[in-house]
């Protein structure tokens, strides 16, 4: 039968560490501190991180408000269908065109489905001769946008809410 050998540590009782001392003392000591160094560095990375999802996904200060603006203006009215208008070509300036498809924001009491033309002759008018450096403004673009939705919302008694690009292409 093998014989087995076993190395017996004397280990410091609950209450004596005290007064016993060991040269390993130190280095638990450090361990500790390096432990607890790595889990405050842990809560605070995870912390950033919960404040940063919070941050995009909600929007952050301020956004919620505007959301909840522009849905109490939304509220009241009622959208119907999207009438959805085939792209066109339109000339610009120095030989350039820009393929032009609308899409328009129908009213819920809205029955018979609008003549799409009245909305393609007012967007021809606003677009065509313009310069290729002006469209390509977001800024300018999003007046023109805004001009010609007022212009198709008197065209159609109120029947068309909002206006929306399906095709913005220049060339």
């Amino acid at each position: 039968m093998p014989i087995e050998q076993r190395v017996m540590v004397n280990k410091p009782k609950i209450g004596e560490g005290s007064s016993r001392s060991t040269g390993s003392e130190p280095e638990l000591v450090a361990g500790s501190k390096r432990k607890k160094k790595t889990l405050l560095l842990a809560a605070l990375v995870l912390a950033m991180t919960a404040f940063a999802a919070y941050w995009f996904l909600l929007g952050g200060p301020g956004t919620r408000e505007a959301d909840a603006t522009e849905a109490a203006e939304t509220e009241h009215l009622d959208l119907g269908e999207v009438l959805t208008i085939e792209p066109i070509s339109l000339n610009l300036a120095d030989g350039r065109y820009l393929r032009l498809g609308l899409a328009l924001q129908l009213a819920l009491e809205v029955e018979e489905e609008p003549d799409p033309a009245v909305a393609l002759d007012l967007a021809i008018s606003q677009f065509s001769g313009r310069p290729l450096t002006e469209l390509a403004s977001a800024e300018i673009r999003g007046t023109l946008k805004a001009e010609l939705l007022e212009k198709i919302k008197q065209a159609y008694d109120g029947e068309v809410l909002d206006l929306y690009y399906t095709d913005f292409v220049t060339q």
